[in-house]
């Protein structure tokens, strides 16, 4: 502990001496900082620092920031010190949340005062906590960096990370920014598409989630939130999206998925549909229930008999039990995949339709191996 409070220390000592040297290119732009300041500064860059849990030695970045900073119209002679303590600050914990060596630290500065700058319009240096937070969100997503993992994802991260180290971080960034609106104006023609073929089946979670993305466009900021996507997303997919991804991203593929789902209802017979859905939850129109699961369990199960259309008896169920009464658990994934394959030509699904097809079809054979011994299917078809 003595060791690192003697590094810390002379750390201080030599950002202090570097920022009063940098009084001779700020002064330029009419700032310069007093010891007094730069004291106080020193103190911020220590917050900073045991909130982040880094330890940085010789100058440290602060210097740095002074000169990338001191151009920017957003600043002078009053705000100097508060514009170099606030992106301190932020600098620390964008650098924790990127890695611990992400680029040259002068062009990440310059960055950051850059997005700053245009977030408050130049007309001023320093932002709320949150917003701070959100911006350093935004960043990492324009930079395609993931977020911090949770339970995987590491070698990804890690992975782009590296990359990074050879870019220029304004070129990626910029680059980011332009990949957030090809994909905001793709993923806006995919829900304009899937509200156009949605199949005649009246579900209040289905209707008010459409409802809400629609909405979200209007809102949607491609220059400095792109992570966030503000909608409100009610109704369950069959197979859901991934949590990891973020904004525009996280709603392209709840879209994607859904027009997958659709493809499949609106091809199929909508009496049966209708009386499916009615077997397997009263209330459907209701409730938050997802419409594709037990229409496509039970297509799948008629292809695999032979047949058409969604109805099963009791002895067509019967007889899947007693057909996979005693195989392994890979027997009856083969025969509904093989099934998926063939419900896919027959209806002539597109093709992310029938692979999303083929992903249900592995869903209900881990559902029926453990069912079939417990009764009975009823719980897989109905």
């Amino acid at each position: 502990m003595n060791e690192l409070m003697l590094f810390g220390t002379l750390s201080a000592q030599q950002t202090e001496a570097a920022l009063l040297r940098g009084n001779a290119v700020t002064e330029r732009f009419g700032l310069t900082l007093t010891p007094e300041q730069c004291g106080r500064l020193l103190e911020r860059r220590a917050s900073a620092l045991r909130e982040t849990e880094r330890i940085e030695l010789g100058e440290g970045i602060l210097p740095k920031l002074a000169v990338a900073l001191c151009d920017s119209p957003c600043v002078g002679p009053e705000n100097w010190e508060e514009a170099l303590g606030g992106l301190t600050e932020l600098f620390y914990h964008f650098k924790g949340a990127c890695g611990e060596h992400l680029g040259d630290d002068e062009l990440l500065a310059a960055l950051l005062v850059r997005q700053i700058a245009l977030y408050t319009a130049n007309e001023s240096s320093s932002v709320p906590a949150a917003a701070a937070r959100e911006l350093l969100r935004g960043v990492l997503f324009f930079l395609a960096v993931p977020e911090e993992p949770d339970g995987g994802g590491e070698a990804d991260r890690a992975a782009r990370i590296r990359t990074l180290l050879s870019c220029d971080l304004a070129d990626e960034l910029a680059r980011g920014q332009r990949r957030a609106q090809r994909d905001s104006a793709l993923t806006l023609a995919l829900w304009q598409k899937v509200v156009e073929t949605l199949p005649p089946l009246e579900n209040r979670s289905l209707c008010d989630t459409l409802r809400s993305i629609g909405r979200g466009f209007r809102c949607y900021d491609t220059r400095f939130f792109p992570q966030r996507f503000d909608c409100d997303i009610d109704y369950q997919l069959s197979q859901s999206v991934s949590e990891s991804l973020l904004g525009i991203n996280y709603v392209n593929q709840y879209l994607a998925r859904l027009a997958a789902e659709n493809s499949l209802l609106t091809r199929l017979p909508q009496g049966e549909v209708r009386a499916v859905l009615e077997r397997s939850c009263p209330d459907w129109r209701g409730l938050l229930v997802n419409l594709y699961a037990p229409a496509a369990a039970n297509a799948l199960a008629r292809t695999l008999l032979g047949g058409e259309g969604l109805t099963l008896s009791d002895g067509e169920i019967g007889a899947l039990r007693e057909r996979w009464e005693h195989v392994r658990p890979e027997r009856i994934e083969n025969d509904l995949l093989t099934a998926a394959d063939a419900l896919a030509e027959r209806l002539a699904l597109p093709r992310g339709a029938g692979k999303y097809l083929s992903s249900c079809a592995r869903e209900v054979a881990v559902r029926a191996e453990s069912l079939r011994d417990c009764g009975g299917l009823r719980g897989v078809f109905v």
